[in-house]
């Protein structure tokens, strides 16, 4: 009896140490488990853009220009419809012109009146001219023949530095009778007193002969220079007349002004008459039409609207605390929330150096875009989402920063093969915009790589269990998440 109890203690013992034994052989096994089973998302190596950019908002400007005709009128005519392109000079829209036409040809006969008296006065001014030439010519004759006369006078008369009072003329007779007659007187007996009385007669008319010569000479010559002296002046008059004729021509001058006058009346009319026609200022693509055939429109009224055939413009304001972000010649990409899905490409073409003081004494400054394409759907002063671009990296194969982890001074990702076996490989990394970043080697487009979460992340509907080829949990090993932009 005694035996058998030894028995049943022995293997009531037996049974607890084997079920310790495999509660423990159980545990050890579930943390094995645990160590070598991790849970994860996968990733693809794929090929795409990596940017740094500072984004804004900005507008939409397709440069619409709004057309007036310069008129008040009626529309008449409109030979386009919105949406046609049409080359500078096309006319887009026209309005009554019956009245300004009259206006013109009034005008320009006018003008041709004008060119006719014109013409008119030039040939009379041209006539004047000779006449007035000749007559010049003619006094000019008389100016020296008259001098010629004067100065002869002057030499026969022996005059003295003009003095007439120093007139000479031939008084030898006179000499003679006096020589005779004193002769007579002083010897009275010697001649018949008849003699004596015939030459004191004789004496006494050459002296009278002799004063009337000497008046007479003085006469003469006062004549000679008066003829000078007129001849002189009339000479002056007549130069002075043709001068004037030939550099003034008034009569011309004031028809040439008639002409001036008349062209400008004329070119007024037909530029007001010009103005019954709206033209495109340049080439350019009719996006609006505001009125009708008939309506009647003023000066003010907006009849068209037309854009310059250009690539669309975007415009934006930019704050002096993020100026410094935006250089000309930029990248910049555009979307809008009118557009979901479609990104424009384009460039910065202008900063503006002059600030913007908004209310609270903001400062901004005006930015300008061109954007590389005409693009359809893009509509005037659209509300648009700007990304500018500091630096980026195109078409390069890329992965999440999150799947590339650091092991002894290498970079590192876990690959899911084929097979479904997680294998670490060896890459090297290039740039980065800060979540993912450039593969430069140890991967292919299409390769797909794991990145590890936590055993509470099984939640996740992408995370998966697998076996881990990945090196001793013993092993420096340091995950690269979310790593700074790199340069």
């Amino acid at each position: 009896m005694k035996k058998n109890k030894n028995k049943l203690v022995l293997l009531m013992i037996a049974i607890i140490i084997v079920g310790v034994g495999a509660f423990w052989y159980i545990d050890n096994n579930k943390k094995a488990t645990l160590k070598t089973e991790s849970t994860y998302t996968t990733s693809t190596v794929t090929k795409g853009n990596l940017k740094i950019d500072y984004t804004d908002e900005g507008s939409i400007d397709l440069n619409i220009k709004e057309l007036k005709f310069t008129l008040d009128g009626t529309v008449n005519r409109i030979p386009v419809n919105e949406g046609d392109v049409v080359k500078a000079g096309t006319v887009l829209m026209t309005i009554d012109n019956v009245d300004y036409v009259d206006q013109m040809k009034q005008a320009e006969i006018s003008y041709e009146n004008s060119k006719l008296s014109y013409e008119k006065s030039k040939i009379e001014s041209q006539t004047t001219l000779v006449t007035l030439k000749n007559q010049v010519d003619q006094y000019n004759v008389k100016v020296e023949l008259a001098k010629e006369n004067y100065e002869e006078l002057l030499k026969k008369y022996k005059v003295d530095g003009g003095n007439y009072d120093t007139v000479k003329v031939d008084d030898s007779n006179l000499k003679t009778l006096e020589i005779e007659h004193n002769s007579m007187i002083a010897s009275p007996d010697a001649y018949a007193q008849n003699d004596i009385k015939n030459k004191q007669t004789a004496y006494e008319n050459e002296k009278t002969n002799y004063a009337t010569s000497i008046s007479s000479a003085k006469s003469t010559l006062k004549q000679a220079k008066l003829s000078y002296d007129t001849a002189v002046i009339d000479y002056n008059k007549t130069l002075m007349d043709y001068n004037t004729e030939k550099n003034m021509n008034y009569s011309e001058k004031l028809n040439k002004l008639s002409i001036d006058k008349a062209s400008i009346d004329y070119k007024t009319t037909k530029d007001t008459l010009d103005g019954t026609k709206l033209v495109a200022p340049y080439d350019c693509k009719v996006v609006g039409i505001a009125v009708n055939v008939g309506d009647e429109i003023t000066k003010d009224t907006v009849v068209l609207q037309v854009r310059m055939i250009e690539n669309p413009k975007v415009v934006a304001s930019i704050s002096e605390s993020d100026i410094g972000n935006v250089t000309v010649g930029m990248d910049i990409e555009v979307t809008s929330d009118n557009l979901e899905g479609q990104i424009f490409m384009g460039k910065v073409t202008k900063v503006s150096n002059v600030a913007t003081v908004g209310s609270g004494s903001t400062v901004s400054y005006d930015v300008t875009m061109d954007l590389d394409e005409d693009y359809k759907d893009i509509r005037d002063k659209m509300t648009c989402n700007i990304s500018f671009i500091i630096k980026q990296k195109k078409d390069c194969l890329k992965i999440p920063n999150k799947a590339v982890y650091m092991e002894n001074g290498s970079q590192f990702v876990k690959v899911l093969g084929s097979d479904n076996k997680i294998a670490a490989k060896k890459i090297k990394t290039g740039f980065t915009d800060g979540t993912d970043s450039e593969v430069v080697e140890g991967l292919s487009e299409g390769d797909t790589v794991t990145i590890e979460g936590t055993a509470s992340s099984s939640k996740t509907s992408s995370s998966s269990k697998s076996s881990s080829s990945s090196k001793s949990s013993n092993s420096s090993k340091t995950t690269v998440n979310d790593m700074p932009p790199m340069f």
